[in-house]
């Protein structure tokens, strides 16, 4: 599918994502709104991944479309809101069957079904799949939407049909219920719909990577079996370090999906698996080599991410390709925050597969074949053969979940998680070994479950919430702890945690939305205006939030955008300025914007200095801008090119406060190495002598100088001896990814007070 260029109609606005994508707009060219699923995908495709392509309806369709109805006015929503408060479970369906009628028999524009008619056809397929892209503004990330609304499949000429029915599922009974139970008003949802094309598979999956492990599970033909959590995949596991595949574990696989192709709809249908499929495993091993290697290309790029992808062989290729369709850089891991007391007995009366993290006491409410719930008791946790989608509204009643035959991606086990619920699936025979009423513990870290009047004592809840990250360690520290953060979904939950500030905004990721809509260069030509009003507004967001803490903004720095061979040199940093100052000076007068509303936390970071030159360069553009005049601005570097390890007292003489050590570039530079090649991996570590002498070396300088010293670290976790010995040093500042904050400040916590006993030992 080739790229969209903006067109000019009274209709829709549309701009090119990336080879292969294009978003369909609404009518504003202000108006950004767009999918991180797609603006995912969308990354994947431009960095050489085989993604199929697509079109985005953005979500401001739906709210035009509600507008029409007249169900989109902030008053009725208000009422609505105070209709269905309370647990009146049959009033808030009837509500729900009301909404979703009135949806699904409205007649779509038909100038809008032209639009997405035209865009269809040019994916030469007959049959689409709708994948729903639901957002909540300013939570996408702690509140994972995902499984809240399933995709639909449909022929070209259903389209507009099946988009109403994706709409429809905003006012089903569950997500009426879910969003009033998180509070999300009505404003806060964005609900676009990714339209893509859809062939029959012959394996689909999801795969992982945490902690250098990649897990993945298949099964075969379409994934509706796996998303409705009617198989267990076949699991492998894979060490990236050794490259070896540690572990494979068939599956229980009786069922698959494939299309229809003598259904006039083309749809999935279901049939069942033959004895030698069930016992054979979903991908051979050319296949699943294949597939290691490409999240194998991916890895370096993040530590922890997840996607689905499917096995298709189209009608003009000779051998099956694999297909990323769903990419997710993972923020905060769900893991339970303390462990479970050693009173629980070493048997448990059940053993199933962690899904949804946390500990649990309670009675259970076993929901037998042909039971249908009607009030689940307080204080119960939910046991079922499989959960059916018109029971989710329960689930904000339960204690925890049990599921016999639901996968770990099933809807009701990832609506589970984002109700921070704890819950297990595969637990075979749960509802016949467990009997209704039954006091029972629930393990949802390590998928047990416990008879309750075996345990000694009682075990309070436990349950994983992003605001545990406040309550460890909050007294005083000597040693700043902040977070690195480059996005704004996040933003709100992640500026309760207990942390100094913001240690890093790295420009060019925080600019990522903008420049999924199209090229920077675009920007700067056609839109410099626009492009400087959403840098302010971006910019902003992350000052007010954590306001009076200090946020770190460090200015772009593109490395060689226009390479493909991962150069870490190249025209990039303060010198890209001396080139072409253009976005720097778009990037100063946002940051003087921002500050002459009243937020003086914010501060600058220069990337990537070489010399003096560059630096007194782009300061005589900062003094422009009259930032340097204020009294509470700090001009800071990042400590990257190892020049700086010479050059720092003349760099003080000219104006900086303070330094930030980016030990990414500046561990590649001492070693000589690149580290996006695989083949020097393995001599890629924080523990290398060079490098902790130059940290150490940096660290001493400052006090010297009498300037501020942070460091900026991807997962300290894997260097357990750093974090004291930067304490030692005494580094200003350590800054971290959000869900690092713990165990650093942990870390910290302990390396101080050794420091301190040391220093009264010697003193004694």
């Amino acid at each position: 599918m080739s790229h969209y260029s903006e067109i000019n109609s009274h209709n829709n606005h549309h701009g090119a994502l990336s080879r292969g994508w294009s978003m369909l707009d609404w009518q504003s060219k202000n108006k950004l709104i767009y999918s991180t699923k797609a603006e995912n995908l969308s990354y994947l495709a431009q960095n050489g991944y085989q993604t199929l392509p697509g079109f985005l309806i953005n979500g401001e369709f739906c709210r035009q479309f509600l507008l029409l109805l007249g169900m989109s006015k902030t008053n009725a929503w208000q009422e609505l809101s105070e209709k269905i408060k309370g647990t009146d479970y049959q009033l808030l369906q009837a509500i729900a069957n009301e909404l979703q009628a009135k949806i699904v028999n409205a007649v779509v524009p038909s100038h809008w079904q032209e639009n997405w008619l035209t865009y269809a056809e040019a994916l030469n397929c007959a049959t689409l799949i709708l994948r729903p892209c639901l957002a909540f503004v300013g939570q996408e990330e702690i509140l994972n939407s995902q499984g809240l609304i399933s995709s639909q499949i449909c022929l070209q000429a259903n389209l507009a049909e099946q988009v109403k029915q994706i709409w429809s599922q905003l006012f089903s009974a569950s997500n009426i219920l879910y969003r009033q139970q998180l509070d999300i008003n009505w404003q806060q949802v964005d609900l676009a719909i990714l339209v893509q094309p859809i062939h029959n598979a012959i394996a689909s999956g999801e795969a992982r990577i945490e902690d250098d492990i990649l897990t993945v599970e298949s099964t075969w033909g379409l994934g509706h079996s796996l998303v409705r959590g009617e198989v267990l995949p076949d699991i492998f596991t894979f060490d990236l370090a050794s490259q070896t595949i540690n572990k494979q574990t068939l599956g229980i696989k009786t069922k698959a999906y494939c299309l229809d192709k003598k259904n006039h709809g083309n749809l999935p249908k279901e049939y069942v698996l033959s004895l030698v499929q069930q016992n054979k495993y979903s991908l051979n091993i050319e296949q699943l080599t294949d597939l290691i290697q490409i999240f194998r290309k991916l890895a370096p790029k993040s530590a922890k991410i997840s996607a689905e992808w499917t096995l298709v062989k189209l009608p003009n290729q000779a051998q099956p390709q694999f297909y990323l369709t769903q990419y997710q850089k993972q923020l905060l891991s769900h893991h339970s925050i303390m462990d479970l007391t050693p009173s629980i007995p070493a048997q448990p009366i059940l053993t199933g597969y962690p899904a949804s993290s946390g500990q649990v006491q309670g009675k259970a409410y076993v929901i037998t074949e042909g039971k249908q719930p009607e009030q689940i008791p307080a204080e119960s946790i939910l046991i079922a053969q499989q959960l059916e989608l018109n029971w989710l509204p329960f689930l904000s009643q339960a204690r925890g979940l049990i599921v016999e035959q639901a996968a770990v991606n099933s809807h009701g086990v990832i609506l589970a998680r984002e109700l921070a619920i704890p819950a297990i699936v595969a637990a075979q025979q749960a509802t016949k070994i467990i009997q209704d009423g039954t006091n029972i513990l629930l393990d949802g870290d390590r998928g047990k479950v416990y008879d309750a009047a075996e345990l000694s004592v009682t075990i309070s809840e436990q349950k994983y919430s992003p605001s545990s990250e406040r309550v460890i360690c909050d007294y005083p520290l000597a040693t700043k702890v902040m977070v690195n953060l480059s996005q704004t979904k996040s933003l709100a939950q992640i500026a309760q945690l207990n942390t100094d500030g913001i240690g890093l905004i790295r420009a060019e990721l925080m600019l990522m939305d903008l420049l999924a809509v199209q090229p920077l260069s675009v920007w700067l030509k056609e839109y410099a205006a626009e492009f400087s009003q959403h840098l302010q507004a971006l910019i902003t967001q992350f000052a007010t939030a954590f306001y009076p803490r200090p946020v770190f903004y460090r200015s772009s720095d593109w490395v060689s955008p226009n390479s493909t061979d991962n150069n870490p040199l190249g025209k990039r940093g303060t010198y890209s300025y001396t080139l072409d100052s253009t976005l720097f000076e778009l990037e100063l007068q946002a940051i003087a914007q921002v500050r002459k509303l009243g937020w003086n936390n914010l501060q600058l970071i220069l990337p990537f200095v070489r010399h003096l030159g560059e630096f007194n360069f782009a300061k005589e553009l900062i003094q422009q801008q009259g930032l340097l005049q204020q009294d509470s601005f700090e001009l800071w570097l990042m400590a990257e090119v190892p020049s700086i390890l010479f050059l720092l007292s003349e760099y003080v003489a000219a104006g900086i406060k303070g330094i930030a050590i980016g030990v990414n570039d500046l561990t590649q530079l001492l070693l000589g190495i690149n580290r996006e090649e695989a083949d020097f991996a393995h001599n890629y570590s924080l523990n290398n002598l060079a490098v902790t002498r130059a940290i150490s070396q940096l660290s001493q300088a400052a006090k010297q100088e009498k300037i501020s010293c942070s460091i900026c670290l991807d997962n300290p976790s894997k260097y357990p001896n750093l974090l004291p010995q930067l304490v030692e040093w005494g580094m200003d500042i350590i800054s971290v990814e959000p869900n690092q904050l713990k165990s650093t400040r942990q870390a910290i916590a302990s390396a101080e007070k050794r420091l301190i006993l040391r220093s009264i030992s010697q003193k004694k």
